[in-house]
């Protein structure tokens, strides 16, 4: 959630110090982040198909990445950034918070990702099953 709150910060005004900040605090969370799901799964996954599930979890972050930069592009040059321009589709939306013009929808596709990411937070810890996979779950081997 803090990493999407950066996300979210990011995107709100057209300034170099507070994308600056929010960068770093996006790199500052992001350890945390991986750091975590990677000793669930050490712990939780038999050692035997450890790389199997390692590799596919690489594979999709990669996949991912690449989706990304190639949606992202068109995403903000097609859609977001005409919808942001004066008289554009989401202007009375969103003009008020993030304001209007160049850049401002790749500002937007930033705020509306990290609320994304926020409310997928939310959403998982909604879930007991997810929330309490650490207790709940074996570890694969017990120590």
């Amino acid at each position: 959630a803090l990493l999407g709150g950066a996300v979210v910060l990011a995107g709100l005004q057209p300034s170099v110090t507070l994308v600056a900040v929010a960068v770093f605090l996006a790199f500052l969370f992001l350890p945390t982040v991986m750091s975590s799901s990677q000793a669930i799964l050490q712990a939780k996954v038999a050692p035997g198909i450890q790389g199997r599930v390692f590799g596919i979890r690489i594979f999709l972050n990669t996949i991912s990445f690449a989706v990304a930069y190639l949606v992202g592009g068109t995403l903000a040059d097609r859609f977001f950034e005409p919808w942001m321009r004066a008289g554009g589709l989401l202007v009375n939306a969103f003009g008020q918070f993030i304001g209007t013009g160049p850049g401002r929808g790749m500002g937007l596709m930033f705020v509306l990702m990290g609320f994304l990411a926020i409310i997928t937070v939310l959403v998982a810890f909604a879930f007991p099953r997810i929330r309490y996979v650490e207790s709940e779950l074996p570890d694969a081997i017990s120590g």
